[in-house]
């Protein structure tokens, strides 16, 4: 009896333990979902700026147009390049490097030539003979032609000497000390005849060149302009002095349209176009190839207008990156309606403002990049948040 009351109270303990044990047990948390919001904002810290390229264009309000594509050549036009040469055979000290800037005048290079020292030589000689006829004539000794003679000579050798170091008489025969400057010359000045920049050297340092050799050329890169070749039939739709836009690189050029050319080949039809393009940093290089827009028609209203390149397509939507205005960190994909397309621009004809900055380099990654695209009904609203409904 007392085994069986004992036996049941162990099985009582047993199960008021287990009890207690299962009610001290912690629960597991239950696990919230989280949300995923719906948007169309993409922030662009300076990390991810730098990382993907990204540049920003403004949106300007213009008249796009009908617009003539042109691929042509930027050029040194002929009256800014200068070729550098030498009078006489000599050994080559170069004074200025390649691609330095040179005014006019400044000292390019300095030849070691024997025609100087021989031409020194003859007019020391002739002017000796001058000062002996003037001294014989002054005391009645010699005849006024031998002093004609003799002052002809010397002004012959000083001409020769002008030609060879650019200098004139008056310079030459100035004294110092009673020294004529002619005769303290060591070597030749080749000095730069206008101004621009040491482009080409023909010759290296201590390079012995013969008399008329091509020494160097000099370009003027502050006036350059761009030539293309179009036929005769499209100039005829051109209307004066139209407006043309020269694509160089990343960057663009607007100016006025100088006019044709006329061609020696009489057996073509086409004609040159020709623009001066400023170039006052004088970055441009002469004989780049570039592609310019020339306008033939101008639009009748003003709509949004932005590079092709600043606009990407999703499927048949296109879209651009709209950087916000109020936090600039962010960017809102945005889908826009496209009107006239020319010259690499498009109108905007909805989705964009005047004065709206738009993503240009980097587009394709921030479309990569992409946003959560809704299941449900709804839109978006113009900071890139989402609106469910149809309202």
């Amino acid at each position: 009896m007392i085994s069986k009351m004992l036996s049941r109270f162990f099985i009582l303990a047993t199960l008021l333990v287990f009890n207690s044990c299962s009610n001290n047990s912690k629960e597991e948390p239950k696990k919230v979902e989280q949300e995923t919001v719906i948007t169309n904002r993409i922030k662009v810290s300076p990390d991810v700026i730098s990382n993907f390229g990204i540049t920003f264009e403004k949106v300007s309000s213009s008249k796009l147009g009908t617009w003539l594509t042109v691929p042509g050549k930027l050029q040194i036009p002929r009256e800014s390049r200068f070729v550098v040469g030498i009078p006489t055979r000599g050994r080559v000290f170069w004074k200025k490097s390649r691609l330095d800037w040179l005014n006019k005048d400044d000292v390019v290079a300095a030849i070691e030539s024997p025609a100087l020292s021989q031409t020194q030589q003859e007019l020391g000689a002739a002017l000796q003979n001058l000062h002996l006829a003037k001294t014989m004539k002054d005391k009645g000794n010699g005849s006024s032609l031998r002093f004609t003679q003799a002052e002809r000579k010397y002004r012959e050798r000083l001409g020769v000497m002008g030609l060879l170091t650019g200098y004139t008489s008056e310079t030459l025969e100035n004294e110092k000390s009673g020294v004529p400057f002619w005769s303290t010359i060591k070597k030749l000045e080749i000095r730069a005849p206008g101004n621009g920049i040491l482009y080409e050297v023909n010759a290296a340092n201590g390079e012995i060149l013969e008399e008329g050799a091509k020494l160097g050329v000099i370009l003027d890169t502050s006036h350059i302009i761009f030539r293309g070749l179009i036929s005769s039939d499209i100039y005829a739709k051109i209307p004066n002095e139209a407006l043309i836009k020269i694509s160089i690189d990343d960057d663009e050029v607007k100016t006025k349209l100088k006019g044709p050319i006329p061609i020696g080949d009489e057996g073509t039809s086409k004609v040159w176009l020709e623009a001066n393009v400023p170039n006052s940093t004088k970055n441009l290089i002469d004989g780049l190839p570039v592609i310019s827009y020339v306008q033939i028609k101008e639009s009748e209203f003003e709509e949004a207008v932005v590079p092709e390149r600043c606009v990407v397509f999703d499927q048949l939507e296109a879209i651009v990156f709209k950087r916000d205005p109020i936090d600039p960190d962010f960017v809102i994909r945005t889908s826009v309606e496209i009107g006239n397309r020319s010259g690499g621009y498009l109108e905007i004809i909805a989705g964009l403002m005047n004065g709206d900055e738009i993503v240009c380099e980097g587009i394709h990654q921030l479309k990569q990049m992409g946003s959560v695209k809704p299941s449900q009904k709804g839109h978006f609203h113009a900071d890139g948040t989402w609106h469910e409904g149809d309202n």
